[in-house]
């Protein structure tokens, strides 16, 4: 995964740069998902997520809960703002 996310960040094309996000959550979704500590814990208050990156998994397993989400990274195409803005 992490050649995939270098080559992919030598690009001068933003969309494909957008797709690092993408390499990066299923990156981290296997080591969790393989690691002994594999659960997201929050409890059932709505709130303002501020987060320097926002990957689709973790928005879809808070999804009930956000009531919006501001980020450092990301764009317009992102998967992560394409289903806000269907949220």
């Amino acid at each position: 995964m992490d050649s995939f996310i270098f080559d992919l960040s030598k690009t001068d094309n933003e969309y494909l740069k957008e797709r690092i996000s993408d390499f990066e959550d299923v990156k981290n979704r296997l080591i969790n998902n393989l690691s002994a500590n594999n659960s997201i814990s929050y409890n059932n208050d709505k709130f303002i997520l501020l987060i320097d990156e926002l990957y689709p998994s973790l928005l879809i397993a808070l999804k009930n809960n956000l009531l919006g989400v501001i980020t450092k990274k990301g764009g317009y195409t992102t998967h992560s703002a394409i289903i806000c803005r269907g949220l």
